[in-house]
């Protein structure tokens, strides 16, 4: 009997609700994904195939049902971008041509042709074209043994001085997601690290193999918590052996890079805001006044709009290197699904809860660096960091 045509591999299936999928379209449509790769991820991670079908066509009519209009849909002409762009690049000054799409899909929630943005910047800052220039340097390749092998945490001291604001960043340099940027008065208290990174763990329900930070007394409780809640899951590890990794003189490179990134992409824009409230004089550094309203209504602001970027980033495809070795990807779908390139999830399960233990203590050689020579006999003379008992507490 001849095939009946017409019959699509859908025949026999309804559509999945729209309000099952939505979030999920929503979220592959800012990551800058065309249709046949958000419907082959629904299709893959999201729908069950065996009760519902979904096809190219009906997928789209789904798009557009949510207002997702693709760059050639919305219609844009320079003339009516002009105004919103005019807007991100007051705040965003060094934001280049794909910076300045992805910011303007994440602000205004619509995409906008490249070729509009080209033509914007060769109108408005035909200077920014050749301030670009191809520099040589010495390439080095890192290697990451896959997902959540180790994380890499570094602090930010660009704005302390001035402003007395201080950053903090962790990421995942084999997917490059960024697992928390933080913005604080203080940036060198061990137990605002530490209780950053058991923040993260709490909410994700898994921790690294091993994190790895520069040689700062900043980092030791971190490095504690590590070697401590490894040991507790996995008690066949090697006694005297730490789960940390101490880089000196920038050789904690993944955290240097997105600083650099930070500094270009973000930071030009609200340093110029900054400077305009100090030239008007609305802002006094040795008025103690100033600097505690200062903090109460700028960092909790602040942290809002690193929490924006944050997410950009982690949402945005990266251009294309053929010199890296870790795979190309969205951070996002690199950090959560990693074995869609072929690599390995290292994550190690939280089996309990570590805010009920953010207060145990763990043994001196859990891997804090010496301050002194005495230190290494054991004979510390930071006796604040530590309990009657001889520990040191996380």
């Amino acid at each position: 009997m001849p095939p009946q045509r017409g019959k699509g591999k859908n025949q026999n299936k309804p559509n999945p609700p729209l309000q099952t999928i939505a979030p999920w379209i929503r979220m592959y449509f800012a990551q800058h994904k065309n249709d046949r790769q958000i419907l082959d991820t629904l299709l893959l991670h999201h729908i069950d195939t065996e009760v519902y079908g979904l096809g190219y066509t009906k997928f789209r009519q789904m798009r557009q049902q949510l207002g997702l209009n693709g760059a050639r849909q919305e219609g844009l002409t320079l003339e009516r971008a002009k105004n919103n762009l005019d807007t991100l690049r007051h705040v965003y000054p060094g934001a280049g041509r794909d910076e300045m799409i992805s910011l303007y899909l994440f602000e205004y929630r619509a995409k906008i042709p490249r070729s509009i943005v080209v033509r914007y910047f060769r109108t408005y800052e035909p200077e920014a074209f050749e301030l670009r220039r191809h520099k040589r340097f010495v390439r080095h390749r890192f290697w990451s043994a896959g997902t959540n092998a180790l994380w890499c945490v570094d602090q930010h001291d660009k704005w302390k001085v001035t402003w007395g604001l201080c950053l903090h960043l962790c990421v995942d340099p084999f997917s490059g997601y960024l697992l928390w940027l933080r913005v604080w008065w203080n940036n060198s208290n061990p137990r605002l690290i530490c209780h950053y990174y058991l923040q993260t763990i709490e909410a994700l329900g898994k921790m690294p193999l091993i994190t790895q930070s520069d040689p700062g007394t900043e980092n030791t409780r971190l490095a504690n918590a590590t070697t401590f809640l490894r040991r507790w899951h996995d008690p066949q590890l090697p006694t005297g052996t730490i789960q940390h990794q101490w880089k000196r003189e920038k050789q904690n490179v993944k955290p240097e890079i997105e600083w650099s990134q930070l500094r270009r992409r973000f930071s030009q824009g609200f340093e110029a805001i900054l400077e305009f409230g100090v030239r008007e004089g609305w802002y006094d550094s040795l008025n103690s006044i100033h600097v505690l309203t200062f903090r109460w209504v700028f960092i909790p602001w602040m942290q809002l709009e690193l929490d924006g970027y944050t997410n950009r980033v982690n949402n945005k495809r990266k251009r294309k290197n053929n010199k890296k070795l870790t795979p190309q990807g969205v951070p996002l779908d690199l950090f959560e699904r990693p074995e869609d390139v072929g690599a390995r999830n290292y994550a190690v399960s939280i089996v309990y809860q570590p805010k009920a233990n953010r207060y145990l203590t763990a043994p001196l050689d859990y891997g804090r660096p010496h301050c002194n020579p005495g230190c290494q006999k054991g004979i510390c003379p930071r006796q604040s960091s530590r309990d009657v008992s001889g520990t040191t507490i996380l």
